[in-house]
């Protein structure tokens, strides 16, 4: 573990992962048992509202007029197809969503553990701000099958979007845990219980 201690109140648990890998389910889990949960997500999707400040630049990235509406599955079609396209645009959302994230970490009360779901965690270089870092993997094939069950994607969509993200076994020397997520739900909340075991917690530590 991170030394972070001397420095953080709340121990600070990462869980990232390519597309596909489990990380939604696994931290549903703790969740569930009281732990407060931080999705970049989640931000990254009010990021496209029409109430974000960010909506007006994005609408001149997309050449659309103000009248216009941003739509995250075009958004998704257009910047996973052109590398330059999805460099500015996270260029001017990663900001953001990190923004959030701190928004959020701040409202949260009485918690001595927070967990955050950062799919892009290694992506956008942001190891150094987490005590514990989870890694969340399954095997190509699953992966694939997974992206394109959930979201109604061509095979070919699929891999694009499983590319765009760093190969999961260049960041498994860089995880503190990694979690094989190739069974079934009940497979892996048994490993989400593992690892609460492993950072010394219970369902009953959640709100301490």
């Amino acid at each position: 573990m991170k030394d972070y201690q001397k420095r953080e109140i709340m121990v600070k648990i990462a869980i990232t992962g390519g597309i596909g890998t489990g990380k939604s389910s696994l931290c549903r889990f703790f969740e569930d048992w009281g732990f407060p949960v931080i999705s970049a997500d989640k931000e990254a999707h009010k990021a496209l509202m029409i109430e974000s400040p960010l909506y007006p630049s994005l609408l001149k990235l997309f050449n659309k007029k103000p009248s216009d509406r941003l739509n995250p599955k075009e958004i998704a079609k257009d910047i996973f197809s052109n590398l330059n396209l999805k460099k500015k645009f996270e260029s001017i959302v990663h900001p953001y969503i990190f923004e959030s994230i701190l928004k959020e970490e701040k409202k949260i009360k009485n918690h001595s553990h927070i967990f955050y779901e950062i799919p892009l965690l290694f992506e956008t270089n942001l190891m150094d701000y987490f005590n514990w870092i989870i890694l969340v993997t399954c095997s190509k094939n699953l992966q694939k099958e997974r992206v394109i069950s959930k979201m109604h994607l061509s095979s070919e969509e699929a891999q694009m979007r499983i590319d765009a993200q760093n190969p999961q076994e260049t960041k498994i020397e860089s995880s503190d845990i990694v979690i094989e997520n190739n069974g079934s739900l009940n497979d892996l909340k048994q490993k989400a219980e593992d690892i609460l075991e492993k950072l010394a917690l219970t369902k009953k530590d959640s709100s301490c």
